[in-house]
C-alpha cells in the first residue's frame, strides 16, 4: 500500500504493473517493479497532492558520489508496522536512517552504504525498495534520489543499493513499449 502523504486516507491507485522481464544477470534487478499511477482516479479522490521525482533534475549521478559522503535511507521497517484488524487500519512509521557512502560494490550499478544512525532496528526487513537520497550542499535545492535499497543487515550495518541510473533506464524502456 502506497499513500500519497503521511496524512492521506487513501492509497495511490495503480492501473499497470511493469517489470524487467529479461536482462541483467544481477538478481537484485529482477524483482524491480514499476507501477503506473491511475491519475484520473487519483485526482478524483482530492485527498492529497502527489509528489514525483523529476528524473532530469532530481536523480543524482552516483559516479559523482564521494567516499564518506552523507546519504539517507527512507523506508518503512516491518518492526514499526502493524495491522489493527478490529478497526481495519494499517499503522506504519516512516524511518529515515543516516548512512555514509562506502563506494561501489563489485556488482555493476550497485553501491554500499554504512549505516551510522541513532535509530536501532533489530532487522532491516521491510526497507528493501526504500529510497536512498542526498541533500545537496546548497540547501535551497531539493533532495536528490541516489538509488533504491536492495539488501543489507542490521548486524553488519552495511546496506546495498542500486544506482538510480537503473530506474532511469527502466522508465526509458517502459516508455518505448
Amino acid at each position: 500500500m502506497i499513500t500519497p502523504s503521511d496524512d492521506s486516507v487513501i492509497s495511490v491507485p495503480f492501473n499497470e504493473l511493469l517489470q524487467i522481464v529479461k536482462g541483467p544477470e544481477n538478481e537484485d534487478f529482477r524483482d524491480i517493479y514499476m507501477l503506473r499511477v491511475n491519475m484520473e482516479e487519483f485526482w478524483d479522490s482530492t485527498d492529497s497532492e502527489l509528489y514525483a521525482w523529476n528524473i532530469k533534475r532530481d536523480f543524482f549521478d552516483c559516479s559523482k558520489l564521494s567516499l564518506g559522503e552523507e546519504l539517507f535511507l527512507l523506508g518503512f521497517p516491518f518492526e514499526s508496522r502493524f495491522v489493527d484488524y478490529e478497526v481495519k487500519r494499517i499503522h506504519f512509521t516512516k524511518t529515515v536512517l543516516r548512512g555514509i557512502y562506502d563506494g561501489p560494490t563489485t556488482e555493476e550499478y550497485c553501491h554500499k552504504l554504512r549505516l551510522e544512525t541513532s535509530i536501532t532496528l533489530e532487522q532491516l526487513d521491510g526497507l528493501s525498495g526504500g529510497t536512498v537520497f542526498r541533500y545537496p550542499r546548497n540547501l535551497e535545492e531539493p533532495s536528490q534520489l541516489v538509488g533504491l535499497l536492495v539488501r543489507g543487515t542490521s548486524q553488519s550495518g552495511i546496506v546495498h543499493f542500486i544506482d538510480c541510473a537503473v530506474i532511469d533506464e527502466f522508465v526509458r524502456l517502459s516508455e518505448t513499449t
